[in-house]
């Protein structure tokens, strides 16, 4: 799997770096390592990041197309944008259906499905985030909000002298929650 991460990050900058730039967006990041990747596209506050984890701890292994509005770093990220895939499942159920299994990376994946999966996933951005490429945030607020109104804040538990634990919420994630809901 140690190069299954470069070659999709390669896949990807081939497949998005000229698609993206059509639409005022450019690379700001991209990096690759045994246990996953990333690239990240930015268009002003707008960004696309497109990565993927090989972890063992997240295994089965998968990748994902996430569009959002503002930082692209954690923890704002994990609460500014949505999964290409549930802007489909919202808005286009039946092409989610059909590419549910798109973004899985099965453990001997080739380098010729890789490039398949990252074409496809070019052209489904294109159809369903077409409106966020030129410039509206509509869609992506309505989903992002749905998906963050049943998320709770992370969560931090702390020992006490008698080895209990108390849980209480992180502020930051408390403010991003209430901003991105």
């Amino acid at each position: 799997m140690n190069d299954t991460a470069t070659l999709f990050r390669k896949a990807v900058e081939l497949s998005f770096d000229d698609f993206l730039a059509q639409y005022g967006f450019a690379r700001t990041k991209s990096e690759s390592h045994p246990t996953g990747f990333g690239v990240t596209y930015r268009n002003g506050s707008r960004y696309i990041h497109i990565g993927g984890t090989l972890h063992p701890h997240d295994y089965p292994y998968y990748y994902y197309l996430t569009i959002g509005a503002g930082s692209d770093e954690f923890p704002e990220s994990d609460w500014n944008g949505a999964a290409l895939w549930r802007i489909m499942q919202r808005f286009a159920p039946d092409e989610y259906k059909k590419h549910e299994h798109l973004y899985d990376i099965p453990p001997e994946i080739t380098e010729a499905q890789i490039v398949d999966k990252v074409r496809i996933n070019r052209r489904l951005c294109e159809l369903h985030a077409k409106d966020f490429l030129s410039g509206s945030l509509a869609r992506l607020e309505e989903v992002r909000g749905i998906q963050n109104k049943g998320r709770e804040p992370y969560k931090i538990y702390t020992p006490d002298s008698r080895g209990k634990y108390s849980m209480t919420y992180d502020k930051e994630s408390e403010k991003l929650k209430k901003k991105y809901s």
